[in-house]
């Protein structure tokens, strides 16, 4: 009787893992594809210059912004208790304020020139954070299906809004993006705060106090701070060695890596959700094959984006974006080579996350920025060496990410004797 109940659990339980997974891809290639039509109107209403000043801002806002998401969502979903959410709603709300006065000051005293842009993007990316929240909350409470419409609303409804605008009257482009900021504020008021507030009430409240939520996640607002300027600095040296121009293209063929990323991401919080189950029973070695079988994952996406576009590069970019993208097809391949690396070690860091051995990502994400700073800074002879250099530096993670799970997981199960 036991085996039957066991093995019916187990078939609901993959059951449901497929319905997070199908309803998160849904939603992340529902936001991508508008993403990319956000981003193609951009490119053709505006010049190269204007689309690069776009892509500088988001890169000097997401690492600030983002380091202050501490994976709140990643812990949350970890948790044992839903009813903690409230704990960490309250954290973010103290958060919001501190990270938008953070973006501000830094961008009046280094970039002063693009603090319109960087003030709107920023904006917009503390919305996404409390959102990124709020999803963590649907996915406990409800599952992914809310997730899927919220992100089809939000990038959507900031799509409809950019190109009516883009049409009829073609405002500056810096109106344009505040109109872009304004429709993702309004359907995180109209949809998302909404909803969380009508579902945090059906939770019995378990409190964290706020010094537990401070020491956990302290290190998480180093590995992100670190993290995120290690992704984004390929933009920012490049704008700063070849101008405006080159980052407005580079920046763009980034944003083709985005459709692999979003099956990486639908899959990564579906598994992720797994990770805290497989630790809650206490069975480790289904975390592991479960990891494994992700990686292999991961590392598939990045090789097939790869092999299409390295095949098919000369005939798809023209018809994405306009025939001068045409050339730089070598550089869309060294992203996309360095995307699946990144793809494979997602998953490698969401177990490091859930069996919470987070800290030690700081020393590894450190080594490898520290490489791309250093090796871009002596060699920079175009953009296709900053690339290579992305590259190497991803390959530093994979392995050091490694090496932090097997000697993680052995001091644990050692603990555990």
């Amino acid at each position: 009787m036991s085996t039957d109940s066991d093995g019916s659990n187990n078939a609901k339980s993959t059951g449901r893992l497929r319905t997070h997974f199908i309803f998160a891809l849904l939603g992340n290639m529902g936001y991508v594809v508008f993403q990319y039509l956000t981003l193609a109107v951009f490119v053709k209403f505006y010049s190269s210059d204007e689309v690069g000043i776009y892509h500088y801002s988001t890169a000097f806002v997401v690492p600030l912004a983002l380091s202050f998401d501490l994976q709140l969502r990643s812990l949350f979903i970890t948790e044992s208790n839903p009813g903690r959410f409230n704990s960490y709603w309250n954290y973010r709300r103290i958060l919001n304020p501190i990270s938008l006065a953070i973006i501000v000051v830094a961008a009046l005293i280094l970039k002063s020139e693009f603090i319109g842009f960087i003030a709107a993007l920023g904006v917009l990316k503390v919305i996404e954070n409390q959102t990124n929240l709020i999803y963590g909350l649907y996915h406990r409470t409800e599952g992914m299906r809310r997730v899927a419409v919220s992100r089809w609303l939000r990038s959507g409804v900031g799509f409809v809004v950019v190109l009516t605008l883009a049409i009829t009257i073609k405002p500056d482009f810096l109106w344009l993006i505040y109109a872009y900021a304004g429709a993702g504020l309004l359907v995180y008021l109209v949809y998302d705060l909404r909803w969380a507030n009508t579902l945090r009430r059906k939770l019995e409240h378990e409190a964290i106090p706020l010094k537990s939520l401070v020491i956990l996640t302290i290190p998480m607002l180093f590995i992100a701070l670190i993290e995120k300027y290690y992704v984004n600095y390929p933009r920012l040296i490049i704008e700063e060695y070849f101008g405006l121009e080159i980052i407005g293209i580079i920046g763009s063929l980034f944003y083709l890596r985005m459709m692999g990323s979003q099956v990486i991401s639908a899959l990564s919080i579906t598994v992720q959700g797994r990770f805290g189950e497989y630790l809650e029973k206490g069975n480790q070695r289904a975390l592991e094959q479960l990891m494994y079988k992700s990686m292999l994952g991961g590392f598939a996406v990045g090789g097939v984006l790869t092999l299409l576009f390295w095949m098919l590069g000369t005939w798809i970019l023209p018809i994405l974006f306009t025939e001068e993208y045409n050339a730089y097809v070598p550089e869309l391949l060294w992203i996309l080579v360095g995307s699946g690396v990144l793809f494979g070690y997602t998953f490698l860091g969401g177990a490091i996350n859930a069996l919470r051995l987070h800290r030690w990502k700081i020393p590894v994400q450190a080594v490898a920025f520290a490489v791309l700073i250093g090796l871009s800074m002596m060699y920079h002879a175009d953009a296709i060496q900053i690339l290579q250099w992305v590259v190497l530096s991803e390959v530093i993670v994979l392995i050091g990410y490694i090496l932090v799970f097997y000697i993680g997981r052995s001091k644990r199960m050692v603990s555990q004797l």
